[in-house]
């Protein structure tokens, strides 16, 4: 029987090395104008996000070949067990390209529809949020403690935006649903980069962090962390969330009253 607390020691492990092999390829390639490019989404790839998707599937393939993996940069490889690995070689991009610090490298284990284990590094920090199933939370393999939030809505700090394409279909709807909610509480714009914001909800003093139109990618690995911190987790209509999809919403709070005065509001009729 698989042990999601020996895979999670294994990406911990692994992926510093995956981080410092993007950082050593960033800086060579300073100057390289092919180093980058737009994808059919219009969103930007780089070689070091298709190297680091490189790495974990060959990683994940040695130990687990018959294991489903799902990645934001190549095909979608089907498995003949009942797990699928969710790779994002690199979330926040933009900052990397731009020589920043904020982004992250995420990877997260799906099983039956569930999270069971994921691992973010951060490379420029050198930081890595980890979890497993029943196994705890850790930051840098320490214990992960969560700062406190207001537990009054009306004193409330959320993390959360208007979508900044509100027009396309596949986030036009949930974008629509969470405008009253933003309208009404005090919020804050959500980082270039899902995994930077995850940790300054975790850390700082915001009571919920939400997005209308996050993917697979941004948050398996997140949900892993924030189950065994034991915070509140659900998509817009209240429901769990289903990894199968290509744009899920996603509501993550640290009080169960507040979770559900968030759905209450964002389900309203308008």
């Amino acid at each position: 029987m698989i042990s999601y607390r020996s895979i999670r020691r294994g990406l911990e492990a692994f992926l510093p090395f995956v981080g410092q092999e993007v950082l050593d390829l960033r800086k060579e390639a300073e100057g390289d104008s092919s180093f980058s490019s737009i994808k059919e989404d219009n969103t930007i790839v780089t070689k070091a996000d298709e190297l680091s998707e490189n790495l974990i599937r060959n990683w994940i393939q040695g130990q687990f070949p018959f294991d489903g993996i799902r990645g934001e940069e190549l095909e979608k490889k089907d498995g003949d067990t009942a797990r699928t690995w969710i790779i994002d070689p690199i979330d926040g991009t933009y900052n990397f390209n731009s020589f920043g610090k904020r982004f992250g490298i995420s990877v997260g284990v799906v099983e039956e529809g569930t999270s069971q284990c994921g691992v973010i590094h951060y490379p420029a920090e050198e930081i890595t949020l980890s979890a497993s199933q029943k196994g705890g939370a850790f930051l840098n393999k320490v214990p992960l403690m969560v700062a406190e939030g207001s537990k009054d809505l009306n004193q409330a700090l959320i993390l959360g935006q208007a979508h900044p394409f509100p027009d396309d279909e596949r986030f036009r709807e949930n974008n629509k649903k969470q405008l009253p909610l933003l309208k009404r509480v005090r919020n804050e714009d959500l980082d270039w980069c899902y995994v930077a914001s995850f940790r300054k909800f975790l850390f700082g003093h915001a009571s919920a962090i939400l997005h209308c139109g996050a993917t697979p990618y941004d948050i398996t690995g997140v949900v892993a962390i924030a189950k065994e911190l034991n915070l509140f987790i659900s998509d817009y209509d209240g429901k769990a969330l289903d990894f199968s999809k290509d744009i899920i919403s996603i509501v993550i709070s640290k009080y169960k009253r507040l979770h559900y005065q968030i759905l209450e509001i964002l389900n309203s009729k308008r």
